[in-house]
């Protein structure tokens, strides 16, 4: 996260093997985090990181890199590429394709490159998927190549899984692919789901007084939203289970000595079919996740006071997670419906 609304993403790869090229890619990490978080464009961001990077570069090593910086509130990306395999680009209830955009020069290649700023629009439900070549030179005991054909493929085909399980099932596929062969290259990916959650319009949000008596209101708002998302009625009832536990800690421990307010956004992903859930309030950090889970082996005269509400949740989210960030408690809850 560069700031509040904007987040910089990237996918690289390294010549060579071995702690060399170790050492040589987490100079280039470095150096690129370093330029991005000056708030830098993406073509300044690897015009100065090849300068830095052939500098001394007497073992002739180089990277292929591709990076985005997405502002959240309005969906603009902006990218450049050193010289990494072209993206996959999902728009929202359309197919995967790659993206056509001219490659420039590796990182550490040449001096004196300079990298061209791409543009594109996202809109909510849009994908971006960013991988090595070792994804498409992955090579069976005929010697053939897994390719961009059959990536593309599998892809479309399974475009409607969640990103865990798409690259997960991606990684599988090219495992049954491969066979009894070696493995020629490193394997990396990365998937990326733009759901414009803080502060954009694709995400309702409402604020509450942070007590008890708000907890119909908020069921309602949560309800409304579930509604619109054609919800199951089994999931619906799991969400609104999860959703008063978690309000209702935080109307009990987020403001011990006076009254605040908490918000509550909704954002549904119509592509993965994905409900995000995210409340925020300003009172003392609090981590209900850090609680250790109770243990259900015991009876319940056994078992401590606490912690089975927010087990519960953990166990019928498909995931939860908790920051404290410029002064506010967030806790971020998604479930696949």
């Amino acid at each position: 996260m560069l700031d509040d609304h904007t987040v910089a993403f990237l996918c690289a790869d390294v010549s060579g093997k071995g702690i060399p090229a170790a050492m040589f890619m987490m100079q280039a990490k470095t150096i690129i985090k370093d330029l991005a978080e000056r708030g830098l464009a993406v073509n300044d961001i690897f015009t100065l990181a090849n300068g830095k990077l052939c500098d001394g570069n007497e073992s002739g090593m180089f990277v292929t890199a591709w990076i985005g910086i997405l502002d959240l509130k309005t969906g603009l990306l902006q990218y450049a590429n050193a010289g990494l395999n072209p993206p996959l680009v999902l728009h929202a209830g359309g197919e995967f394709a790659y993206l056509k955009a001219r490659a420039g020069f590796v990182l550490a290649g040449m001096e004196g490159v300079k990298y061209k700023i791409n543009e594109m629009t996202l809109t909510p439900g849009d994908r971006v998927f960013l991988y090595t070549d070792g994804v498409t030179e992955a090579t069976n005991t005929k010697e053939q190549l897994y390719g961009e054909d059959r990536l593309i493929t599998f892809m479309n085909t399974n475009k409607q899984r969640i990103s865990k399980e798409l690259l997960t099932a991606l990684k599988d596929n090219i495992d049954v692919f491969v066979g009894e062969a070696p493995q020629f290259d490193d394997i990396t990916m990365l998937m990326f789901d733009y759901k414009q959650e803080k502060g954009g319009n694709g995400m309702p949000e409402k604020t509450f007084l942070a007590c008890v008596e708000s907890l119909p209101e908020v069921l309602s708002f949560a309800e409304e939203e579930l509604e619109k998302a054609k919800c199951s009625p089994k999931s619906a009832m799991q969400i609104a289970m999860a959703i008063e536990e978690i309000f209702v800690n935080v109307a009990h421990y987020a403001y011990p000595d006076s009254e605040g307010e908490a918000k509550l956004q909704i954002g549904f992903d119509k592509n993965s079919r994905t409900i995000t859930f995210i409340l925020s309030d300003k009172g003392i950090p609090f981590d209900p996740l850090a609680k250790k889970d109770p243990d259900i082996t015991l009876s319940a005269d056994e078992r401590q006071i606490g912690g089975l509400g927010i087990f519960i949740t953990k166990k019928t989210m498909d995931s939860l997670s908790y920051r404290y960030e410029n002064g506010e408690n967030i806790l971020t809850m998604q479930k696949n419906i």
